[in-house]
Order: C-alpha cells, then structure tokens, then sequence
C-alpha cells in the first residue's frame, strides 16, 4: 500500500490540464494558490482538489500527494501527536488532510526511546539507540509505517466528517498508557460543573443543566447550606487508588466488595455488573472490546466490554495490588509472588511468567523501551524483556521503604521511580533545616528565611544533605532505562510520609515530568499552608543533569498545599489536573497559572472552607454527611481526561465533570 508519493517542486501535467481546459480555471488556481484557498475548499467540500492543486503549484513543501486519490474516495494521512519521527521523514504539514490523530498510539515497545513523548522538551534529551524488538501498531491493532503514519480510508460525507474531527483519546489503563504518562492531549477547561453522579446502580443524579431530557432533573449546583439528595449509606466503596478507566464510550470501575460496573460514560447508566472475587484496588485495562481487572486474591479476569461475559480468567496464585499495563494484545501483571506475568488479552493465555524476582512486589509497573520495569520489596528496581520475562537489568538497593501505591514513569531514557519514605514520621519540617542552612532540626518559624538566593544554590545544598546525613529522604530516582543506573540525585526533598507516599510525576503537554520540589523559590505555589515554612512547588527537572527547571508564568497559582497532603497529578492539553480523596479536585493552566476549584467532599472541613463548583454537603455546622461506605483502602490517584471530561472515584461514588456551557 502506497501512503503518498514524493512530488518534486516542478511544473507538471496539472499545468498542461490547466491550460488545455481553459481561462476559466485561472481564477480557480489562483484562488487555491493562497492559504485562504483552504477554507474556500473546506467550505465546498473539495479539500482533495486543492491539495492535489496545492502541490502543483509548489505549496507544499516536497508536494506529498496521495495516491489512490479519486472521485469517490480518498486517502486521510493522520498524524499522530507526536510528530517528530514524522518530520525526520520529511513529511511536513500539509493544510489538506493532515490531523492530529489521538486514537493512534504506538507501542513503547516498538520506538525509538524517544519516540512515547516526541516534543521539543523531549527532544533535547533523545536517545540515540532505537528500542529493540516488536512493530508499531495503533489501537486498531493496524501495523503503522516507520515514519509513524496511520492510513485511513473514508468514502461518504460522514466519513469526511469523521476525519476533520478525530475522536477523543481514551484513557484505557492507569495514568492513560504503558509509559505511565498520566496525559491527554484533549483538555477539559473550566468553568466546571458536575454533569452526574453515580451512587450506585439505583441512585444516580444528572444535572439538569447538562442536558433537556427525561432523568436529567438534578440540581448539582453547590451553594451555601446545600447538600445533595445523596443514600444515607452503601454496601460498596471505592479504594483511593482507584481510577476510573474510559475506552467507546464505556467507563469502567472496580469496587473493594467484589464487583466490576460498565457505565455509560454520558449518562452514567450502568451498562453491567459482574463479580470480581476479592475486588479490586486498582484499576483495570481496557480495549472497546474487552476489559480486565485484576483481584487482591490474585486473579485477573477478562469481560466483554459491551455486556459483561466473563471471557477468561487467570490465577496468578498471589495478591494483586497494583494496576496491569496494557500494549497491543499483551497484559503485564505483578503479583505479590514476586513474578510478573504476561498474558495474551484475547484467551488470558500465559506468555510468560518471569523467575522469581527475590522479594513480593506491591508496586506497579510500566513499560517502555521493549521492556518491563518494576520495583520489588527488596527496594530494587528490575528490567524484564517484555517479550521473555528474561531480567534484563537490576538496580542497585534504592532508598525507601516500600514501592507500594506508586507505579515507575518511562520518559525518554529515564525510568523515574518513586519510594515510599519514613511513615511515622512524616515530611513536617524535614526540609527546612537544610534551606535554611541550620544544623538543627526547625518547626514552625515565621521569621525563618532561606539561606540560598537561588534554585542553584538551593538545589547543591538539598544534594549534599541527600548524599550525606539526609539519605533516608531520598524519594524520587531518575534510572537509565538501558541499565538502571543512577547517575544523578532528584534533588526534591522529602513530601508526604504520613502514610501516603510521595507521588509518581505526570507529563505534561510539553514532555515535561512534573513533581512536588521543596524549596524556598517557589514559581506556581506561593506559599505551603501547613508542614514547612517555605513551599513545596511544582517544577520539572533536566533529565541528562536532574536539575530543577521552573515553570515561571509570572504569576502564582492560588493553590493550597501541605507537605504531607500533597495532590495528584494527570495533565490534559495544557491544563494540570491535581486531586486527593480529602482536599478535592482542581486544575491550573500551565501556560497562564491560573487556578480552578473542581470539587471537595465537603463546603466546609476540617476548619477550612473548600468551596467548589462540586460539593455534596456542607460539612462542619450540618448534620448532612456524604454515604458511609465499607472503610475503603487508601491510595491517591488524578482524574482521568476522556470523552471531552473529566472522570473520578470518591470512596462512595463515580463522578463525571464537564465544562459549563
């Protein structure tokens, strides 16, 4: 199949047709010579026409041309968003048929290291070995040529339709893909308003607002006093690590009880319910035909998406309590015995099941670079072969105490670990003594001032403490994704601790990995409300030095934070998204800093007012509490971006937000 041919900047036959046809076309050519041309052919639906004309005329650069172009079809090239590898073939952009295409996403196993995140970021830190092994495919399971090209064929109006105006990108495992990125290119901007929210199979409000229909009769606006007409209790709940999942239309949940729910990712009808022995902690994965979660008692169970036949089923024979990855029609799944399994989705077919790696796993893991990378209780982060489970690479013993609740992130050659530190005591303070240049432990001190004038200088001091008497609040490893090998120190500082581990980072739309830095020169967040007397703000980091990078849009976020209580983070178009189960939901532009409140449990708690376009009760001074629940397991997990909306678990509920109209 030929995806389009290399046309030489020359006169051609199109201008002997010209001539031969007449004065008439002139003005026609003319017309289509211009870049408003474009918009007269979208109008007339022609857009074929004028990028045949275009590259006649030399408009194009190096004039790629469909072939296989005519009068009743024609030849879409999508791109996908990640168009680098596509420009190294020099194919450039063409105003005709080229889009952004989010349904396309190729296999990590499959490109170059670079290739999961191809942006400028991403770009200045390539890796100049190509990952081994596998062909690239794009959802559909379609092979895609080198150049990362997707060919797509439409016929009828619709289908021309279709292809000016791709469908959204899912969200069909945790943090979106295998990478663990944690990011869509679509976005959700506000001003936001709950459009439903499930309570279960019997009780489900839908905004009257969102939508002039029969059940669409709920009054979801927060306001003084207000409490919505919630059950007073429910036989289920939701773990705090548990994300939903979207993939056509369908979002699918697990609860602690033993049940898995479909539901309509619009309306949030429930589609099905099947039982899940156990129940989950953690999200599943998820094609448009076929879902699967795994159990804590260690079985992972595959469903027909579109009505809830059990498919197949495995038993890992230990507890699962972390999340599978999912790429092309392979599952990878670890399991407290130590091993890591891969599994074929279609029939649960055992692929391979690695040696035992020497400890229980508890963590999750990602893959990239054609292998699979996760951290086991020994505190050492292993490399498998992801088409042989063969132990490629191990780290040295990372500090920490545990890997549990977090999950690694693959981003260019790095392998981004993050471990669990001291539980007891927490990150209150910690930091402090060194930005201040004490040698004493600090509290509370509001003439406290730092004692480094830059990030620099701060950053040498924060390293020299992690080297030396500091090392046990080493959180964050940047590992080579070839080796494992550190070669630098995340220079973070210590957050969370009060137990809950410090979180994974998310990329942004820039390729950027985003985390919580202790620090007295703070760029998003001002000021820390509780835990430090400087701030814990958001930057990205030099991935060849783990220099910290500011993200400085001139203005802060008016966003709260506590060093043990931190949010976190998913990343849609240039929107961060920010979330924990107690504190809510809110995003902040990355571009601008501006800041948005999406949700909170409650109006008022815990002597703080959290007042957002989503609350379900008021809180302290009522009487009015959301509905007890089974006591759910802890974790923290963002929102999904799917759909054109954002998507959450609370510990009672599912809840589906949308932009204000």
């Amino acid at each position: 199949m030929d995806y389009g041919k290399v046309v030489p900047r020359r006169c051609g036959w199109g201008w002997v047709i010209g001539l031969i046809v007449g004065l008439w076309a002139a003005p026609v050519l003319l017309i289509f010579a211009t870049p408003s041309g474009a918009n007269v052919a979208k109008s007339l639906d022609i857009s074929c026409l004028y990028a045949w004309v275009r590259s006649i005329l030399g408009g194009m650069p190096s004039g790629v041309v469909p072939s296989g172009m005519s009068a009743g079809r024609r030849w879409a090239i999508c791109l996908p968003q990640a168009n680098t590898p596509v420009q190294a073939h020099s194919v450039l952009k063409a105003e005709w048929a080229f889009q952004a295409n989010p349904q396309i996403q190729t296999e990590a196993v499959a490109r170059p290291a670079w290739a999961p995140q191809a942006t400028p970021f991403v770009q200045a830190h390539r890796v100049a070995q190509a990952a081994p092994g596998g062909s690239s495919q794009n959802r559909s399971g379609q092979p895609l040529d080198s150049a990362g090209l997707g060919l797509a064929w439409s016929g009828g109006r619709a289908d021309r339709q279709t292809a000016r105006a791709p469908k959204r990108a899912p969200w069909p495992q945790l943090q979106q893909n295998a990478q663990r990125h944690g990011h869509s290119p679509d976005e959700v901007p506000p001003p936001y308003r709950a459009r439903w929210v499930w309570f279960g199979p019997d009780h489900i409000l839908r905004n009257r607002e969102s939508k002039q229909a029969a059940g669409w009769d709920a009054d979801l606006r927060s306001q003084e006093g207000r409490n919505l007409p919630m059950p007073k209790e429910l036989p289920f709940c939701f773990a705090g690590s548990m994300q939903p999942i979207c993939v056509g239309g369908r979002l699918f949940v697990g609860d602690c009880q033993g049940n898995v729910y479909a539901l309509d990712a619009d309306d949030g009808r429930t589609i099905w319910t099947a039982e899940q022995p156990g129940g989950s902690l953690w999200p599943g994965v998820a094609t448009e035909s076929i879902v699967v979660f795994c159990s804590v008692l260690g079985y992972v169970t595959a469903w027909r998406a579109a009505d809830g036949q059990q498919l197949w089923q495995f038993d890992t024979g230990k507890s699962i309590t972390s999340a599978p990855a999912l790429v092309g029609d392979r599952i990878y799944v670890a399991s407290q015995s130590g091993r890591v399994h891969a599994l074929r989705l279609s029939d649960g077919q055992e692929i391979w099941r690695s040696q035992d790696l020497d400890a229980p796993i508890q963590g999750g893991l990602c893959v990239a670079h054609g292998k699979v990378y996760v951290g086991t209780e020994a505190m050492e982060a292993v490399a498998l072969d992801a088409q042989t489970g063969q132990i490629l690479a191990r780290s040295e013993k990372l500090m920490g105490q545990s890997f549990r609740m977090t999950w690694p992130v693959a981003v260019a050659d790095r392998i981004l670990f993050t471990t669990v530190p001291i539980i007891c005591v927490g990150s209150e303070y910690i930091n402090d003594s060194v930005i201040a240049g004490k040698f004493e432990p600090v509290g509370w001190d509001p003439n406290l001032k730092p004692a480094y004038p830059d990030v620099q200088t701060e950053q040498a001091a924060l390293r020299r403490w992690l080297r030396g008497e500091g090392k046990v609040w080493e959180i964050h490893f940047a590992l080579r994704a070839d080796n494992l090998k550190k070669d630098y120190i995340l220079a973070t500082g210590v957050t969370e601790g009060c137990g809950m581990p410090p979180h994974p980072p998310a990329i942004d739309y820039k390729g950027r990995p985003l985390l919580w830095w202790a620090s007295a020169h703070g760029t998003i967040i001002r000021k820390c409300g509780f835990g430090t007397n400087f701030t814990i703000d958001i930057s990205t980091f030099d991935l060849l030095s783990g220099d910290r990078l500011l993200i400085d849009n001139g203005r802060f976020a008016d966003q709260t934070t506590e060093t043990d209580n931190l949010y976190a983070m998913s990343t849609g178009g240039k929107y961060l998204y920010l979330r924990q189960n107690f504190r809510g939901t809110s995003a902040i532009n990355l571009e601008t800093s501006e800041h948005f409140r999406i949700s909170a449990i409650y109006r008022r708690w815990d002597g703080g007012g959290w007042h957002s376009p989503i609350n379900y009760a008021q809180g302290d001074g009522d009487t009015v509490r959301v509905p007890r629940t089974p006591t759910p397991s802890e974790g923290r997990v963002p929102p999904i971006i799917a759909e054109g909306k954002l998507y959450f678990t609370e510990h009672f509920a599912v809840t589906c937000v949308e932009t204000a109209q």
